[in-house]
């Protein structure tokens, strides 16, 4: 589609918990199956009959973790965002130096990102999942693992995804299909849709980031028998989908617009649900006399459920 077709005709693209770099649930079921589909180690759906659904589902590829971050590797906005995120464990903003120090960087105006609150600010309330502040929880997919087999890590990049999914995957092809889509399609590159975007998210719930299994899948799973992870590192998301894997796409179109990085880009909002900063309703900036509305700037702000449904 055109640029002046996209300028005409959408006003709008709402992306709902977008899973832009993947899920590492969709690594667990293509390695040892999907634990959703079995109750109490017995009942449900066998390896037998999911090894079908997975071998052919065509969404699996577009699901699988994505090597997106190595891509942008040497990119300041993408070095900004993990700077922070290893701000947000070094300095808890409950403590005198943890305060000292946030109040001290959203002072700093060399930031691409300041409209994303700091953890200083209230974020969310009566969630045991997560910490109360304002925080992006973006995990480091740069510098941590995808997965450990056998005793040996496989991280975020390409070669190592490819590695894993042609020795241990269920279906031998995997590798293959993956390698073709990721190659041939902007997702993995994050490419600027061109419009308007809010992107809404959920992070008040442990998401599978790395998985870990002390013995080979492929071998685990050539009785038709499922092999789940012995160990399961959890970052912050859905359940189903990381915020990394959602919110990285957000935060480059942000940035490609504030910063004019690229002509075709729009603003961008960014929706957290059951957020309590930012409360303003709408969240859209201005509201013609035609009664359209539409947005003008990149900002963060909350999203009740009942929102969603009148977008």
């Amino acid at each position: 589609m055109s640029q002046s077709e996209k300028d005409s005709k959408i006003q709008l693209f709402v992306s709902m918990a977008p899973p832009f770099l993947g899920a590492g649930k969709a690594l667990q079921t293509a390695l040892g199956g999907d634990p959703d589909f079995v109750i109490y180690g017995d009942l449900g759906l066998h390896l037998a009959g999911q090894r079908p659904i997975v071998e052919t589902h065509g969404t699996m590829m577009d699901l699988l973790p994505s090597f997106t971050m190595h891509l942008y590797k040497d990119q300041p906005w993408l070095n900004e965002i993990l700077q922070r995120s290893q701000y947000e464990t070094k300095y808890d903003p409950t403590t005198p130096d943890g305060q000292a120090f946030w109040q001290k960087y959203q002072q700093d105006s060399s930031l691409f990102f300041k409209f994303f609150p700091t953890p200083l600010k209230k974020c969310v309330s009566g969630f045991t999942g997560r910490r109360e502040g304002c925080f992006m929880f973006i995990y480091d997919a740069l510098n941590q693992n995808l997965t450990s087999i056998l005793g040996k890590d496989y991280g975020f990049d390409y070669e190592s995804i490819m590695k894993v999914l042609e020795t241990y995957s269920m279906k031998t092809k995997f590798y293959e299909e993956y390698a073709e889509l990721r190659n041939q399609s902007g997702i993995s590159w994050l490419t600027n849709p061109g419009v308007s975007v809010a992107l809404v998210y959920y992070s008040h719930l442990q998401t599978p980031a790395k998985l870990s299994y002390n013995s080979d899948p492929r071998q685990m799973t050539q009785d038709n028998s499922y092999y789940f992870p012995e160990n399961i590192l959890e970052t912050a998301g859905d359940s189903t989908v990381p915020n990394y894997s959602s919110l990285l796409a957000g935060f480059k179109w942000a940035f490609e617009f504030d910063q004019k990085a690229q002509q075709s880009a729009k603003p961008v909002k960014i929706l957290e649900v059951c957020s309590t900063e930012n409360t303003k309703k709408p969240f859209y900036d201005t509201n013609f006399t035609d009664q359209r509305n539409d947005i003008r700037s990149v900002s963060y702000t909350h999203l009740t459920l009942p929102t969603i449904y009148s977008v």
